[in-house]
């Protein structure tokens, strides 16, 4: 695990590899930007976010990620994986390539919307696009990043698509049964649920509340320590952007908050509407 090893050190340059499904723009490398703009700013660690792969079916989204942001590989689709292989459809090299079972340090993927928002038709995993999370998963599970996250509508704390139910017989909210998924299959990864991510927590002029999962690998982060983290920033939003909690003792801590201020910092800019996203990035000159 690459970044585990320089951060230890918190000497840099630091390189942290990213791998981007349903990558859209690949906002989190913009937030990356900034938030290395901070680290050094403000603390003197200098930190590089490298995406290593980026996956998206959109034809403009796959110009501007490798037009900005240059990945070492890009796939236009999750679904072509192979897991008992372990390939992916690399669309720059023309062949397929292994996957890494080390080495990724973030992976991120907002799996789509439309099963459980208003733009679609609201059949949550009736809807053929929700097996995109299930890919997700699987990646993670071969791949073993250090640390991982997705991002979906609020309305999936609300949708009840499945027969899935607790011990009372209730039926569980579409969240729930992803939660329990992830339990059963990341048993290896301290998963926590953030709900009502909002772009006025940081300022920005819109209200678009988000559910946010993020995770982290138990090899190297004590069970709790990332709720502890991302209660600390909801509290204090605005510090993810100026950057001001002290250096942590342990150097553990402080990846996690270095990590944590990336998802809240992609969670933003992700969600804020378009106008506010061209103000922030340049577009694909043709």
């Amino acid at each position: 695990m690459a970044l585990l090893g320089t951060f230890a050190k918190l000497k840099g340059p630091i390189n942290v590899n990213v791998w981007s499904d349903c990558a859209g723009h690949a906002t989190e490398m913009e937030s990356g930007k900034k938030l290395a703009e901070a680290l050094l700013r403000k603390v003197g660690i200098s930190v590089n976010f490298s995406l290593y792969a980026a996956c998206d079916n959109n034809i403009k989204c796959k110009e501007l990620i490798r037009s900005e942001y240059a990945p070492k590989h890009f796939s236009d689709d999750i679904k072509s994986r192979n897991y008992g292989e372990g390939t992916f459809e690399c669309s720059i090299s023309g062949v397929d390539e292994l996957m890494p079972t080390e080495g990724v340090d973030v992976y991120g993927c907002c799996f789509p919307c439309g099963p459980w928002s208003g733009r679609g038709l609201k059949k949550g995993f009736n809807d053929a696009a929700s097996a995109v999370l299930e890919h997700a998963i699987e990646t993670i599970l071969y791949m073993r990043p250090v640390f991982f996250y997705f991002e979906n509508v609020i309305q999936l704390a609300e949708s009840k698509t499945t027969e899935h139910v607790d011990e009372r017989n209730n039926v569980l909210t579409d969240l729930k049964v992803i939660e329990q998924f992830i339990k059963q299959r990341l048993p290896h990864y301290d998963a926590v649920v953030i709900q009502g991510l909002s772009p006025t927590q940081a300022g920005y002029p819109v209200q678009k509340s988000r559910i946010c999962i993020a995770g982290s690998d138990l090899d190297h982060v004590r069970a709790g320590t990332l709720g502890r983290q991302y209660g600390q920033l909801l509290q204090f939003p605005l510090q993810v952007m100026l950057l001001r909690t002290p250096l942590a003792d342990k150097c553990f801590d402080y990846i996690l908050r270095i990590l944590s201020r990336l998802v809240f910092v992609y969670m933003f800019y992700t969600i804020a509407d378009s106008k506010l996203l061209n103000k922030i990035r340049p577009r694909v000159v043709h």
